[in-house]
C-alpha cells in the first residue's frame, strides 16, 4: 500500500494527489493541501496541481535564491502539551543540537516541554514567552541570556530576517479560515522559508504535530505573530547572539 503523508484536510479520496503519484510512479511525496492549493514536494521539488492531479507550476527552491531552511532541524511533538511550550520547546531543542547541548542537559525534549511549561506557571500567553524563555535559559547555564521579542502583525520580512541570520522563531497562527483552526489559534516553530513569488511565502515549520517540517503559506489574516529567541552567552564577543 502507498503511503502518503497529508497536512491537514486530505483522505485517500483526493483524486489530486493520487493522479499525480501513479503518474510519477512515486510513494514517498509530501502532499498538501491549504487554501484552495493542492501542491506535492518531492526530491525538493514543490508541484502545484489542478483536482485533477496536473501540474500547473514547478518551484525549485534551489535554483532560486529566496529559499532558505535551517539545517539541523528536528521536529519535536507538542502531543497533550500546550502550543506555545511545545514551539518554544523546539526551538531549545534545536539550540541544543547545535552546539548548545546544555540546553537540553536533560536529554529529553520531554523535559524540556515540563521545564518550560512548569515556568508559564499555567499562563500559557505569547506575550510571557520573553521572560520564560530568560527562566529555562538561566536555569540551564546561569551565564547565558537570551533576547527574545513579541512582534504582533508581523511582515513576512521580519520573519525572513531572523530565518536569513540563521535564528528559529515561533510563529502564531490565528483561529481564521486557512489557518491551523477556525476556532482556536496555534504555535509553531519556524526554521526556514521559500519565497514564490513578491507576494508569496511557504514557510517552513516544526508545528508540533508532525515529525518532519512542514510548510504552510504565510498569510497577514493569521499569522499574527512572531516570537524571536536569541541565545547569548558569556563568552560571546561583544555580545554576539550565538550561531
Amino acid at each position: 500500500h502507498k503511503e502518503y503523508r497529508r497536512q491537514r484536510q486530505m483522505c485517500i479520496r483526493d483524486r489530486s494527489y493520487i493522479i499525480f503519484m501513479q503518474t510519477k510512479d512515486i510513494t514517498n511525496a509530501e502532499c498538501y493541501y491549504d487554501s484552495g492549493i493542492y501542491y506535492v514536494i518531492y526530491d525538493g521539488i514543490i508541484s502545484y496541481l489542478d483536482e485533477f492531479g496536473n501540474v500547473y507550476n514547478i518551484v525549485n527552491p534551489t535554483e532560486t535564491v529566496p529559499f532558505s531552511v535551517l539545517p539541523n532541524v528536528t521536529p519535536q511533538l507538542q502531543q497533550n502539551d500546550n502550543c506555545i511550550v511545545a514551539a518554544l520547546a523546539n526551538v531549545m531543542y534545536y539550540w541544543s543540537n547545535n552546539g548548545y547541548t546544555a540546553l537540553n542537559y536533560m536529554s529529553s525534549f520531554e523535559a524540556i516541554k515540563q521545564a518550560i511549561s512548569s515556568l508559564f506557571n499555567n499562563s500559557y500567553a505569547n506575550n510571557s514567552v520573553p521572560s520564560v524563555a530568560e527562566g529555562y535559559v538561566k536555569s540551564c547555564c546561569s551565564s547565558w541570556s537570551v533576547v527574545s521579542n513579541v512582534i504582533w502583525q508581523p511582515s513576512i520580512s521580519d520573519y525572513t530576517y531572523e530565518i536569513d541570520r540563521g535564528y528559529p522563531c515561533m510563529v502564531g497562527f490565528a483561529a481564521a479560515p486557512g489557518s491551523y483552526s477556525e476556532s482556536v489559534g496555534h504555535m509553531t516553530m519556524g526554521c526556514g522559508y521559500i519565497m514564490q513569488n513578491s507576494n508569496t511565502y511557504l514557510l517552513a515549520l516544526a508545528d508540533g504535530h508532525s515529525p518532519s517540517i512542514v510548510y504552510k503559506l504565510w498569510s497577514s489574516v493569521y499569522n499574527d505573530c512572531i516570537i524571536t529567541c536569541l541565545l547569548y552567552t558569556s563568552d560571546a564577543a561583544d555580545d554576539t547572539p550565538c550561531v
